[in-house]
């Protein structure tokens, strides 16, 4: 299971000890569920059916159906109907045969794995007559649940690891906080993206954001979906620190590479696009809740709601470089204080002229660009010339380009001669750093907005 965060423990029924003390606590900390009026949780007290809506429904959602509080024959206007009807109307939960839904009655295990699975969108069932081997010794593959156990046993959203699952069993308070919590990781590969949830060793790792692997006996480079880090290259602040910490969690360690649909298998670097899970945690999502990394937001992820709100916990809880580098992303000595600004390794005639960074062009923005000029007396090859961002990946080498005394050039997103060919937008409209590379790694110039 995922290392414990530092989280504070308000419950005094609940010990370290406690076989669901980390499940518990990360679904209090993000508002799932509560104690009672007395301060304690109750880990170990059984949880019936009323209870069991509440917590699957929370506040967000009761008032869906909140006309329609009598769905069942046996649920009127108590202070669980609207969670129960809503339920129900989400096709969440279903009723007895005689219209009952018996609020009272205590949640089984196998009632509890089909709720949690359909509230989390996780079904896709194989279908009850294509099981022909029992999951668990106690499951015959003839019972209903049975494609229910089957899949959040290959989710892994189940405690049970033995042979023997007791699918009758009466569901605790804490036990059903550990199946929620097992499925806000579950894996569930997109159909026809089976085949991109890989499991790789970590042999090394670059920086903040990007690891070497052994995939299948390869050496494969990946760059975490999502995230941003500060450059090692330019000694920003908090460089270092991310990649220590990126190291401290992932190095030498068997993680699960995941592909995200809405993105490409590979960017144009050949490095894999994946999102990197150790032990049901997302590594990505961690280094920015931790205060990291930043959510890159230049592209779309399916993770981008999680990783905004991570990164706004980071803010408000002034966490890692939020806390030391003065806003984060700006050059700093650590302290806060930014007196520390990345200068240019020696004088040049090479500078950047402009950064047209809010193009015309509707959504991608092809027409934004990055324009050099040469103000000295000579001309000057900018063969080996790097042009690179302060939040993002992208970077512009120049081939073979002799550029003239008072001349310039224009290295376009995605138009023109000279182009990062990237078919989005580059440079961020709220403010970031361009910078100007010789051929021998040294900075030449920085323009800032």
């Amino acid at each position: 299971m995922p290392p414990v965060w530092a989280l504070d423990n308000p419950f005094p029924d609940l010990p370290e000890s406690h076989p669901n003390y980390e499940a518990i606590l990360s679904l209090y900390d993000w508002d799932v569920i509560d104690g009672y009026p007395d301060g304690t949780f109750k880990p170990d007290r059984e949880i019936n059916r009323a209870e069991f809506m509440k917590i699957l429904i929370g506040d967000d959602y009761k008032d869906v159906d909140a006309e329609k509080s009598d769905c069942f024959s046996d649920v009127g206007t108590e202070w669980y109907a609207q969670y129960v009807c809503a339920g129900y109307s989400f096709g969440w939960v279903d009723g007895y045969p005689d219209g009952s839904f018996k609020p009272e009655q205590t949640v089984n295990k196998v009632e509890a794995i089909k709720m949690v699975l359909n509230a989390q969108h996780l079904g896709e069932l194989a279908l009850a007559s294509e099981i022909s081997v029992k999951p668990y010794d106690d499951v015959e593959v003839g019972q209903w649940y049975t494609p229910h156990v089957v899949r959040a046993k290959d989710l892994g959203i189940l405690e049970e690891t033995g042979a023997l699952l007791d699918p009758g069993a009466n569901m605790t308070r804490g036990g059903v906080s550990e199946m929620m919590y097992r499925s806000e990781f579950a894996v569930v590969p997109a159909p026809g993206f089976e085949k991109d949830y890989a499991a790789a060793t970590v042999t090394s790792v670059v920086d903040g954001d990007t690891i070497w692997v052994d995939l299948e006996g390869e050496a494969e480079k990946v760059r975490l979906l999502g995230i941003d880090t500060p450059e090692m290259s330019s000694d920003d602040c908090y460089a270092q620190e991310a990649t220590d910490y990126l190291e401290s969690l992932v190095f030498d360690e068997e993680v699960i590479l995941v592909r995200d649909i809405l993105n490409d298998d590979r960017d144009k670097y050949d490095r894999l696009l994946r999102y990197v899970e150790l032990n049901g945690v997302d590594i990505n999502e961690k280094m920015i809740r931790d205060g990291y990394a930043l959510y890159y937001d230049t592209y779309d992820v399916l993770r981008g709601d999680d990783y905004a709100d991570a990164e706004l916990e980071a803010q408000s809880e002034v966490k890692g470089l939020w806390g030391d580098c003065d806003g984060a992303g700006e050059e700093t000595d650590g302290s806060g204080d930014s007196d520390m600004t990345v200068l240019p390794s020696a004088e040049s005639d090479i500078v950047i002229n402009r950064v047209f960074y809010d193009g015309d062009v509707p959504l991608v923005e092809s027409d934004e660009y990055v324009e050099i000029k040469n103000t000295g007396s000579e001309s000057i090859d900018l063969q080996g010339y790097r042009i690179d961002g302060s939040k993002g990946d992208e970077y512009y080498v120049f081939q073979s380009l002799m550029l003239e005394t008072g001349g310039s050039v224009r290295v376009y997103t995605d138009q023109g001669e000279y182009s990062f060919e990237n078919n989005q937008a580059i440079w961020n409209n709220s403010g970031e750093t361009c910078y100007l590379w010789d051929n021998e790694g040294g900075l030449v110039d920085s323009y800032s907005w």
